[in-house]
């Protein structure tokens, strides 16, 4: 097991800035009257620009802005004071308009600091960690990059997307857009920009009413289709769809308006309100008002105003269009993602290409011309070197090249037993379909080590009622082992259940879930029923195979080990590693955020546990880590017979800004959980464990790219697992360090960022072979071995990795009829009608229940 590397070159998708604008900026903030919502970024951009246009004699340069509340004002300027007023609507130059005037907006400029912003002194503030000058000189470089694209209506705050290339989604409503993705990053002793690919969602534009029968999956548009109440499921999928999109509304060919959808109206047309003291109709309204007849009264109808305002503005859908460009941030279905991966999928080269492309087109724009800027037109090499590909053990070592190995003919490093098993089938697949796959696993079993008692228990499952269904199976067990005269509790422990799910079957899972997870502490494999169905045995065998790993896993075995220096050295010494990641809800929701963290079992880092919770909505500090860390510590000590003397910690999901405040009072969790567990077993201080501290970063957007053919993959193009770069690209204040540690079965493979926030483990390491950083890359490469469900290396390390499985399944805690209720019960409604994040977690808890102590120790989440 020699430490020998090879010395490449990779390409990466970043760019040198070759010179700084040599100008200064004073910053200001940019006030708008009537106030307008954060979410309307694009129009404040339009409006800034505008003013620059109007007040040309006072803008004789171009000033930089967010798109919220921060101008950066080049010198050259006198200081800007008063207001400036402007509209979208007029084009007219000079005199200032009468603020109450509609449609134009009052904007005031602000100095907000007293000094000057010097983006050409960046990287000397980043060499003296001057951290507060650093970002704000960063954050103007970043805006002289996107000032060029601000103006374009589909975009986020980093990335924008075009509608050129686009692919519709029929029966979604949506369509996919490609985009470019870019960010000024420092770097040892210079500033670069990172450019990459991206794929956004995007609502299609058009006639409400259209775009409701698409959504609704309808052919035939026959309006009573849309004469919903909103107890209806059609209605809430159309609310949920619609709600916080830009629409256009239109009553006449010379009469229009742009608002936001707050919800939608049943039978609109029929909406009662109070008009001049009288009661009237929205139909009789738009008659008497517009002169224009609604065509579906009892059509629904879209709600523009604030629920809890006095006046509800009704409009009939009829009237009605959406506006284009605009990003749909709602979680996506299974089908879209599937489009979406599809369509985003691209080979190396070819991204490599739409990469240098959007950087020569920054050559081009004016703002970047401006303000001096001198962008390199070619993407950067960097030093690099394929690391050492550690040994993966099953029974025997085995042989493997660029990340990639096979189970067959293979026998697990610890293969468990199958004394007792059963099969519950929820669709309407034959019995014998069902049958002659459980036979297929139970080989697959037993040809990787395990023993397999008879064929399992087969019933069918009731969809309507889950619990009712496992419960009758789990007496009717328990009563045979008590005829046999067995252990219950132990044949309980023993017992795994393959659940075949409805293709559509989320409901039926989690009941599952639920139920064995919590409810009973009973092992559940699910499997879905399109996965019964193999055209050729091969197929048959390799995915029951796949599943074999994850049986024998979650049984308690070891499907195989990973032996390397580093994880050799660190199990001579009880190391424990831990990995953690917090999962929050997506835009809308209102549920709190999912804690977890994971820890090893074991002394190779193959065998782990569990421990989760949840905490408000969007805090990305692990509020209970010292609870955790404390369990997954005085745990590991029972199981292993000896207390941890070292202690990895990995991080998953922290950003930069995060790394000081989150990174460190994690730490000091992690350290007091020591002090707390260490000093009650009264072990000397000395003894306790070390700590390192790392944060696994993979949604970066550096992209590594071989140089030449024979540094990558000759057959996908990719650089080769194992690439390592820790120079050129890393950061100037950080130990970092990227590693593509997998080979992409398609499209291009993305790195991982390693960035170490405390090492007390390696340090104490003085052989210049095993010390530094170098350990710390050897360990980490060897963990992405470890995923016990994969016959392949992958992206993260494996306990970062079953840290996002835990937190995936944070839902599966909650009953499901609860869950769903708790939503609705405890949205909290923000004053525009926008759901805020919830910051009062008590109601959930009651509901919030952890895994069942019979799982304690099992890996059931995978």
């Amino acid at each position: 097991m020699a430490n020998n590397t090879r010395d490449i070159r990779l390409q990466t998708n970043s760019f040198s800035i070759n010179r700084l604008p040599d100008k200064s900026y004073d910053q200001y903030s940019g006030d708008f009257r009537p106030v307008l919502d954060a979410r309307l970024r694009i129009k404040k951009v339009k409006l800034l620009t505008k003013m620059q246009e109007i007040y040309g004699s006072i803008f004789t340069n171009r000033i930089l802005y967010d798109g919220q509340s921060i101008a950066y004002v080049p010198e050259g300027m006198r200081p800007l004071s008063g207001n400036f007023y402007v509209s979208l609507a007029v084009d007219k130059q000079g005199t200032p308009l009468d603020v109450g005037k509609k449609g134009y907006y009052e904007i005031k400029m602000t100095l907000t600091a007293g000094d000057k912003i010097y983006p050409n002194r960046v990287v000397s503030y980043y060499a003296q960690r001057d951290v507060a000058r650093a970002t704000v000189a960063t954050n103007l470089l970043q805006m002289i990059f996107r000032a060029s694209v601000n103006q374009n209506e589909a975009q986020n705050a980093r990335a924008y997307f075009l509608e050129k290339g686009r692919l519709p989604i029929d029966g979604t409503g949506l369509e996919l857009y490609r985009g470019i993705f870019q960010s000024v990053r420092p770097v040892i002793g210079k500033m670069i920009l990172t450019i990459d690919t991206c794929t956004a969602a995007v609502h299609k534009s058009g006639r409400l009413l259209e775009l409701a029968f698409e959504v609704l999956g309808t052919q035939a548009q026959d309006i009573r289709r849309l004469q919903l109440q909103k107890r209806d499921k059609d209605f809430r999928i159309l609310e949920d769809f619609f709600k916080k999109l830009r629409v256009q509304v239109t009553t006449s060919s010379t009469k229009s308006r742009t608002k936001t959808i707050y919800g939608l109206v049943p039978q609109a047309g029929e909406y009662e309100f109070e008009k001049n003291g009288q009661v009237t109709t929205v139909k009789q309204h738009y008659m008497e008002a517009h002169n224009t007849r609604i065509q579906a009264p009892l059509a629904f109808g879209v709600l523009l105003s604030p629920k809890n305002k006095e006046f509800q503005d009704v409009v009939p859908a009829e009237l009605v269009s959406v506006l284009p460009n605009q990003l749909h941030k709602k979680k996506l279905s299974e089908n879209l993602t599937r489009a979406m991966v599809k369509f985003s999928t691209m080979k190396p080269q070819e991204r490599l290409s739409r990469i240098t492309d959007a950087a020569n087109d920054n050559t081009r724009f004016q703002p970047v011309r401006e303000s001096g800027v001198d962008l390199a037109r070619t993407p950067m090499l960097v030093n690099a070197k394929i690391i050492t590909t550690p040994e993966v053990q099953f029974r025997q070592p085995l042989k493997f090249g660029n990340g990639a190995w096979n189970a067959v003919g293979q026998n697990f490093n610890e293969a468990k037993s199958l004394p007792f098993w059963a099969v519950v089938n929820f669709t309407r697949i034959p019995r014998s379909t069902v049958d002659r796959n459980m036979e297929t696993l139970a080989t697959c079993c037993m040809n990787l080590g395990m023993q397999v008692s008879g064929p399992p228990n087969h019933i069918e499952g009731n969809c309507n009622d889950v619990f009712k269904t496992l419960d009758s199976l789990l007496q009717n067990f328990e009563a045979h082992v008590k005829s046999q005269r067995g252990e219950v509790e132990a044949a309980r422990r023993r017992l795994i259940i393959i659940i075949i799910v409805p293709r559509e079957g989320a409901s039926v899972r989690h009941a599952v879930k639920h139920w064995g997870d919590v409810m009973r502490g009973i092992l559940t494999q699910c499997v879905k029923e399109d996965k019964l169905n193999f055209r050729n045995q091969n197929a048959a065998n390799q995915y029951w195979n796949n599943i074999a790993l994850k049986v024998n896993a979650r049984r308690g075995g070891i499907n195989f080990l990973c032996k390397s220096i580093a994880i050799l050295e660190l199990g001579r010494s009880r190391c424990i590693y831990l990995g953690a990641d917090v999962a929050h809800p997506m835009p809308g929701m209102s549920k709190p955020s999912v804690a977890s963290i994971v820890y090893s079992l074991d002394q190779y880092g193959a065998k782990y546990a569990a421990v989760t919770g949840i905490q408000p909505a969007r805090m990305e500090k692990i509020e209970q880590l010292e609870q955790f860390v404390y369990k997954a510590l005085d745990n590991f000590g029972s199981v292993t017979k000896g207390p941890a003397v070292r202690l990895v910690f990995f991080r998953d999901g922290l950003s930069e800004g995060e790394f000081e405040a989150t990174g460190r009072a994690e730490i000091k969790d992690i350290e007091s959980a020591v002090e707390a567990l260490y000093t009650k077993r009264n072990v000397p201080k000395e003894n306790w464990p070390a700590i390192t501290y790392i944060v696994v970063g993979k949604r970066h957007h550096t992209v590594l790219f071989p140089e030449t053919p024979s540094h990558g993959d000759a057959r996908t193009g990719n650089a080769l697992a194992g690439s390592l770069v820790d120079g050129g690209i890393t950061h100037p204040v950080f130990k970092d360090f990227y590693l593509q540690s997998h080979s992409a079965i398609q499209g291009t493979s993305r790195s991982s960022h390693y960035i170490v926030l405390r090492d007390d483990i390696f340090q104490s390491i003085t052989r210049p072979e095993k010390g530094g950083l170098s350990m710390i890359q050897d360990m980490s490469f060897s963990l992405c071995h470890v995923y016990a469900k994969a016959t392949r290396s992958v992206s993260i390390p494996a306990p970062v990795y079953y840290a996002d499985l835990v937190c995936a399944r944070g839902q599966f805690h909650f009953h499901p009829d609860a869950s769903t209720q708790l939503e609705v019960d405890n949205m909290s409604v923000s004053s525009d009608g926008a759901p805020n994040p919830i910051s009062d977690i008590t109601p959930w808890l009651p509901y919030f229940r952890p895994i069942h102590h019979d799982l304690n120790n099992s890996m059931y989440f995978l």
